[in-house]
């Protein structure tokens, strides 16, 4: 039964909050955004560090981090400073959770793992 009722809640919540869900998903599922999103992990960061971890053009980094500000992932404590804010980090946070929990992840790992032997018999017969 309480299943069913964390389940129930799971729905309502994506019923009620469906736009605000889906506008910070297609915020995060961007990859030069999720590296923004990274690089703040650590701190705040300025325009010109921002630029040189994306290496995106001036223009295609301004509209990035206004997607992320729009989405309150992110917001601008100083004149060209950027950090994460609280939502923004528990949003990282949870998906790294979540991929580290993820059948697909323990896929990607057996089969990384199944190349590298590969690899190494493929190497070793020819130069070993």
């Amino acid at each position: 039964m309480e299943e069913r009722k964390t389940l129930h809640e799971l729905i309502t919540t994506f019923d009620v909050s469906f736009d605000e869900i889906l506008t910070i998903l297609k915020a995060i599922s961007n990859n030069k955004r999720l590296i923004i999103l990274i690089a703040l992990l650590t701190g705040r960061k300025s325009f010109a560090d921002l630029k040189e971890d994306t290496k995106l053009q001036k223009t295609a980094l301004s509209n990035h981090l206004a997607k992320l500000i729009n989405s309150s992932l992110i917001f601008r404590p100083d004149y060209n400073k950027y950090q994460l804010t609280s939502d923004g980090e528990l949003f990282i946070r949870a998906i790294e959770v979540a991929f580290k929990k993820s059948e697909i992840r323990e896929k990607i790992q057996t089969e990384g793992l199944q190349r590298r032997k590969f690899s190494e018999t493929f190497i070793k017969s020819f130069f070993g």
